[in-house]
């Protein structure tokens, strides 16, 4: 039986049904006259009051008994009544998303209450008009309204109703995309509600906050309001509103690349969204979690599910959902190497997206149909294809698909063997990632992908110039592109550099500005003038922004990550280093080789045919086999094969090597490269020492332990016992205890003595933990750490908090003026945490950006009893004087050579990233 507004019987509801599906007023007075006694003003405000719901089939349910209400307020001849029960039409019409009439009835209303000069009525009816505005997608006149509602409310003098306004000109400004200003008007909404008693405005002002914080990157705070918004309307047995706050927080974890947690969140909403009937709702959580699994590398459960969205979509008639589907079927087919079934669905998602004008779904669409026409070998058709797509592709605002479009004309050259024609097309394309300064209009959940997309740009270009022995050309090229990410990772979170003056930072932030305001010009010029002088104006700010930045990182040493790429001469190589860049495609590996020879750097390059694919089968084989302790022939025949295909080609450029330096690209990061089998039966450790950085450019620009440190001791931030959170959510709360942590505790204290600051338990509170750092001299942190390979900068240490683990996260860490020559990352899975051309964009780069020398972190969770053998090792031979790196592999050999520690287990999986 279909549920009843409150406090309504079913008799009253069947008549007032019946009176508002009647055709003629003949029928309309009969219906008058059966319940005459009922027709008093107090009976129809009871009615009113409780007339609106959420839930769209509760609303088109409802609505004929509402019609029924008006009419028999419309009796009674009393002006508010009348004007009452018209806007509750207003509101359910709006829930069903017609909002034509829904404008028709708050347009009589409103009328009705400015003839009778009732503030709150006329405050209530400018609101509503402002919420049709802002779905019809007006929202600068929806502002403007609340801006006329806001002050009738204020005058009202009841707290209600004026949080009531707050909260509507903040819910504006966060869909405008001024958080900021959002949060002013929803921090003065909420005591006004807990004032008024209201949960149900609570419950709504908590989701707006945690919609702005979102917005602004804070999401720690996002999720905290979100999980108080989702307690309340579990309290007020809100299902539709429950619903959707599993889902806005399902959004804040995609945001932070938690996708695993992301998918939890939307999985508990669907079953909700279904049972309300709320089938839009469930098509959306099933496109979200189609995109999800799509960056798990789940592709064929995203196939698939994309596959019962796309069903969904079209039941509805959902033409922009429809797109979507089907330009995210032909993406992810493309990706297993269906071209020729992804095909179709590239067609109709271009001739969709065209025809109702979602232009970026088209032309990113259009991109990936000539990707798949190269694959197919149809080069010359794909040639023409995006000939085409340039006259279409805005500079600005479709860089990324430029970038692409470029880079696969030029492909297409060199596969036709037109290497002159190739290289114009790569080297047009190289300039254009050059000119990213970062792509803050994407949202977080989407710039990893962004990111992922230009990060495979630059290993196509540089192993095209491998392939073709210009090995100058693609160390060049290495330094372009492997720091790009870095920078735009942290330039699109608008992250702060400590170290530089007030005023230069004030200074960068304006120029900024002046950026952006240029390219907004670029984007909306329309006429061939207006382009023509908004290229100008964008070509001078870009210019003196650029330059700005390069004489910053010049002066400042804290900057250093926004610096040219190294020349090859300027690399500080000594006779016995050797620095080996790795650039990994779908079935290739490209390996630069620079050594010093004489007075000059020499560089050499190689590609290796192998398979992204066969690369991660045998890592996950590899990984398998050590964590398990498992027999050491299978270890050492897939550490072989590494080797060969990463160490072996470029064996003799290695020849009286005593350091090797390697930057590593891809799923490469993950490779143990202390394991590797050489072909006498030897492990790698045993015959070099093994630094790992970003690129040659990043690792020119850390600074040396050489310098002096003021009033610094060592740190140890140590953590045994974690706060559990429900056994039922997937949350990052759930940390499992470290026992072998205390014993580390004893161990440094008896190798480094008094000297030692030892920050532990309920002491390491992320206030305390980051007011110690900046002090410390060296810092070891043995506890949790979380890897975030969506949002590298979100990889986080986990510190004490009362009722759930607290954070220190990767852009935190940035923020900080580190001075510590050693970072030491005793916690679980620190190092291999962003697969990236950046390498380790999580908290390993994050120290050594942030004025750090040299960081040693794991590969995977050690067993507990090798740590104290290895770390007695490894500081005993720092204290010494001996380098980072050879402290590591002197560790290293000491546990090799033990019976009991000689399995790879206790010691492969440290690692030193950094500079000696």
């Amino acid at each position: 039986m279909q549920a009843l507004p409150k406090g309504w019987t079913a008799q009253e509801y069947e008549w007032l049904q019946a009176l508002g599906q009647a055709r003629t007023a003949t029928e309309r007075q009969q219906l008058l006259q059966q319940h005459r006694e009922w027709l008093q003003p107090a009976w129809v405000e009871r009615l009113q009051q409780t007339l609106s719901t959420e839930a769209p089939g509760e609303a088109q349910a409802w609505l004929m008994a509402a019609q029924g209400l008006r009419i028999a307020a419309d009796t009674l001849q009393d002006a508010r009544l009348k004007a009452f029960t018209r806007l509750r039409l207003a509101l359910l019409y709006l829930t069903l998303y017609e909002l034509d009439s829904a404008m028709r009835w708050v347009q009589e209303s409103l009328a009705l209450f400015r003839k009778m000069g009732n503030q709150e009525g006329m405050a209530l009816c400018l609101h509503l008009q402002a919420d049709i505005l802002a779905e019809r997608g007006d929202l600068s006149q929806a502002i403007r309204l609340m801006q006329q509602a806001l002050p009738l409310y204020q005058r009202t003098g009841k707290p209600e109703q004026q949080a009531r306004g707050e909260l509507g000109i903040g819910r504006f400004y966060a869909m405008a995309g001024e958080p900021e200003r959002a949060l002013n008007h929803l921090r003065r909404a909420l005591p006004m509600a807990r004032q008024a008693k209201s949960l149900e405005l609570q419950a709504v002002i908590e989701m707006t906050q945690g919609i702005a914080l979102r917005a602004l990157g804070r999401f720690d705070e996002a999720l905290q309001t979100h999980g108080q918004a989702l307690e309340l309307f579990r309290q007020l047995n809100r299902l539709t509103s429950v619903a959707k706050q599993l889902a806005n927080i399902g959004l804040v974890y995609w945001s932070m690349g938690l996708t695993q947690e992301a998918r939890w969140h939307y999985q508990q909403a669907m079953p909700l969204f279904k049972q309300l009937n709320l089938q839009q709702d469930v098509a959306i959580c099933l496109m979200n979690t189609v995109l999800l699994l799509q960056d798990e590398g789940e592709l064929e459960r995203a196939i698939e599910t994309c596959k019962e969205a796309l069903r969904m979509s079209e039941s509805l008639n959902d033409e922009i959902g429809i797109a979507f589907c089907n330009s995210s079927l032909a993406d992810m087919l493309h990706a297993v190497g269906r071209y020729r079934e992804a095909m179709p669905y590239a067609d109709r998602a271009i001739r969709d997206a065209q025809r109702i004008g979602l232009k970026q779904v088209a032309l990113q669409t259009q991109v990936l149909r000539a990707r798949l026409l190269h694959e197919m070998g149809r080069y010359p058709e794909a040639e023409r294809m995006l000939n085409q797509l340039l006259k279409q592709l805005h500079p600005v605002e479709n860089r990324v698909e430029l970038i692409n479009a470029l880079l696969l004309l030029g492909e297409g050259a060199r596969r036709q063997g037109n290497w002159k024609r190739a290289d114009q097309f790569y080297q047009r394309c190289l300039q254009q990632i050059e000119r990213l300064h970062g792509l803050p209009s994407l949202p977080p959940e989407e710039l990893s992908r962004a990111l992922q997309k230009v990060r495979q740009c630059i290993s196509r270009i540089a192993c095209a110039y491998a392939a073709v022995n210009q090995p100058e050309r693609a160390f060049a090229i290495c330094q372009q592109g492997k720091g790009i990410g870095l920078r735009l990772a942290i330039e699109s979170r608008r992250q702060p550099i400590a170290g530089l003056p007030s005023a230069e930072a004030r200074r960068l932030s304006g120029l900024r500005q002046q950026l952006e305001r240029a390219e907004q010009q670029l984007m909306n010029a329309r006429t061939a003038r207006e382009r023509r002088q908004a290229q100008q104006a964008y070509k001078r700010a870009f210019s003196e922004w650029s330059r700005t930045r390069l004489n910053l990182a010049r002066r400042y040493r804290r900057y250093r990550i926004v610096q040219p790429p190294i020349r090859l001469q300027q690399l500080p190589l000594s006779p016995e280093t050797a620095l080996v860049e790795y650039v990994q495609m779908e079935k290739a590996v490209a390996i630069v080789v620079v050594r010093r020879e004489g007075n000059r750097n020499r560089v050499r390059a190689t590609l290796v045919q192998v398979a992204e694919s066969r690369l991660q089968q045998v890592l996950d084989q590899l990984y398998r086999g050590i964590e398990q302790g498992g027999d050491l022939l299978p270890i050492h025949q897939t550490a072989r094969q590494l080797y060969n295909w990463l160490v072996a080609p470029v064996a003799n450029e290695l020849r009286g090597v005593r350091h090797v330096i390697l930057c590593a690209d891809g799923v490469l990061h993950r490779v143990p490269w202390t394991v590797l089998q050489t072909p006498d039966g030897r492990y790698w450790t045993e015959q070099v020492a093994i630094t790992q950085v970003v690129s040659a450019s990043v690792w020119a620009s850390l600074p040396s332990m050489k310098r002096s440190l003021t009033f610094a001791r060592p740190l140890m931030v140590a953590i045994s016992q974690f706060p559990q959170s429900p056994a039922s959510s997937p949350s990052r709360a759930r940390l499992a205890p470290l026992p072998g942590v205390q014993q580390e505790q004893r161990l440094l204290v008896n190798l480094l003595g008094d000297s030692l600051q030892v920050v532990s338990e309920g002491e390491a509170t992320p206030k305390r933990v980051r007011t110690a750092l900046p002090r410390a001299s060296q810092i070891h942190f043995a506890t949790h750490a979380v890897p975030n390979p969506q949002q590298p900068l979100l990889s986080a240490l986990a510190l004490y908090g009362s009722t759930a683990p607290e954070w220190l996260y990767a852009y935190e860490v940035l923020s900080l003026p580190l001075q510590a020559q050693l970072v030491v990352l005793s916690a679980c899975s620190t190092a291999g945490d962003a697969l990236t051309g950046d390498g380790l964009m999580g908290l390993t780069w994050a120290f050594l950006a942030a004025g750090c020398s040299s960081v040693v972190a794991t590969l995977w969770k050690l067993p507990d009893e090798g740590v104290p053998l290895w770390m007695e090792v490894f500081y005993r031979a720092l204290k010494q004087g001996q380098p980072v790196a050879n402290a590591v592999r002197q560790a290293n050999l000491r546990l090799l050579k033990h019976p009991r520690y000689a399995h790879p287990r206790y010691w492969a999986g440290w690692a030193a990233f950094g500079k000696e």
